[in-house]
């Protein structure tokens, strides 16, 4: 069915369905049905005084923007509005295409699929049972995605307008985040209780939070980017801006608590950390300044700059190979400031090597007494450092229940033996300190040797120095 309408179009049904092939007006449409609206095009196109908008209400079914054939080639269902757009549906909200050319517009139904959208000022969807699936949606102010399970698109832009700078706010109830590109003219802020997962984002600041895994293959930020899950990998950059302002960053578990793992890789000039809160992560960047106000690593983090690598590792004190600088904070809260080959911490630093200069920003007592942690090289200094803390009876190294270390020489005072007279040879169990077994053969050289005077002396004293005599004799000096 075909209907023309020069001015306003009004339809209603108190009970039952209404039914559109097309209906074209040129002012606002207002559908309302008690179940079904089904139709192929609604179009409004505007008049003086009116810019052609359109409504439409199923209380208690479906709207169906179907797609018809008429000649071999199908139209597909499609809504056309000069001004505003709404749908609402207590069921099901299908079409292909919608547009409202200087209005905002609106959409609701228990699941809501749409092809393509194109919106001069705001749009709003929300999937009050399922989900929301898009193919590209374009709008010039905020968009704001409601569902109850996921949200899988294939774009979302916006461009913003006057009084609204373009965001793109999305949360899914139980549901993941899937979908391709995102660019928002303003900013993002996505809060998904399943995981989010998709190719490309940008925006002015981007917030992304997700009670599952967090996956962005690339994302395009100018001021702040804040990322909330169970396990983050992102890779991006910072849109350069002038004057220049550094990229804020707050990494953090679901609702502030602490992530299990994150793969960070972002460029760029000066980065600002609020927050850092991980179990275990990887940052790489190649950023002159790396600062972390607040941070917390129950693991380890390794941060790679484009000329240092310096690792937090929490879960054990002991050096490592391939760092630049090692620190350790046993109970994982930490501040740090790496800006080119300097590095200013609290934590202990286990070592450094290269050009990395180190510096303990609270270097005190506590630095100076826990097992060597000395701030400067734990490594390098630990001998160093502990000359002043030992006692008489650390110093003697004896070998007790509460020692460290065993003791040197048999009686346990082979230190001390360096500072007083020579002592005897000290003996192992109950025999003499020297084997003296083959002296006897010596006794017999002795009396050859008082013989020396008669002829042959020297061949019988040889002689009586048989290999076994050789042996015992070695065997006593």
């Amino acid at each position: 069915m075909f209907r023309r309408f020069y001015n306003a179009l009004g339809a209603a049904a108190g009970q039952g369905s209404i039914a559109f092939q097309t209906a074209l007006s040129g002012g606002t449409q207002t559908i309302h049905a008690q179940d079904n609206v089904t139709f192929n095009a609604l179009t409004a196109t505007g008049i003086n005084g009116d810019a052609g908008s359109i409504n439409v209400d199923a209380d208690n079914g479906f709207i169906l923007a179907q797609t018809v054939m008429s000649g071999g080639v199908p139209t597909l269902g499609s809504v056309s509005a000069n001004g505003s757009a709404k749908l609402i549906a207590a069921g099901t909200n299908f079409g292909h295409n919608l547009t409202a050319s200087t209005g905002n517009a609106l959409l609701q139904g228990t699941v809501v699929k749409w092809d393509n959208l194109n919106v001069a000022g705001t749009l709003g969807i929300t999937a009050t049972a399922g989900g929301i699936i898009l193919g590209t949606a374009i709008s010039g102010g905020t968009q704001t995605l409601h569902a109850r399970d996921d949200i899988v698109f294939s774009q979302l832009t916006t461009t913003g307008i006057p009084g609204d700078g373009g965001g793109i706010d999305v949360k899914s109830d139980t549901g993941k985040l899937r979908g391709g590109s995102i660019s928002a003219n303003g900013d993002t802020r996505f809060d998904v209780a399943g995981g989010v997962s998709f190719d490309r984002i940008s925006g002015e600041v981007v917030k992304l939070t997700s009670s599952g895994d967090l996956t962005i293959d690339w994302v395009s930020v100018g001021k702040e980017l804040d990322l909330a899950a169970d396990t983050i990998t992102v890779r991006g950059e910072q849109v350069r801006s002038n004057p220049p302002v550094p990229l804020i960053l707050n990494i953090t578990g679901y609702n502030g608590g602490v992530a299990k793992y994150a793969d960070i890789s972002i460029d760029p000039d000066t980065i600002v950390v609020n927050n850092f809160r991980v179990v275990d992560a990887n940052f790489m960047t190649d950023a002159h300044s790396v600062t972390i106000l607040n941070g917390y690593v129950p693991g380890q983090l390794l941060l790679t700059t484009a000329t240092e690598q310096v690792l937090l590792n929490n879960r054990t004190p002991a050096p490592s190979n391939g760092p630049t600088l090692q620190l350790y904070q046993p109970d994982g809260v930490f501040t740090m400031s790496q800006v080119g080959n300097a590095n200013v911490t609290n934590a202990y630093v286990v070592f450094y090597t290269g050009d990395i200069s180190a510096s303990v920003s609270n270097y005190g007592s506590s630095h100076a007494c826990c097992s060597g942690y000395t701030g400067a090289s734990m490594a390098r200094n630990i001998s160093v450092d502990g000359e002043g803390y030992e006692s008489i009876d650390t110093w003697l190294a004896q070998k007790n229940g509460g020692g460290m270390f065993y003791q040197l020489g048999l009686s346990g005072h082979a230190r001390l033996d360096a500072l007083l007279s020579p002592r005897p040879v000290e003996t192992v169990g109950s025999g003499p300190a020297v084997n003296v077994e083959g002296l006897s053969d010596m006794r017999k050289l002795r009396r050859h040797g008082q013989r020396a005077g008669r002829p042959g002396w020297k061949d019988a004293a040889m002689g009586a120095l048989t290999k076994p005599a050789v042996s015992r004799l070695a065997e006593a000096w």
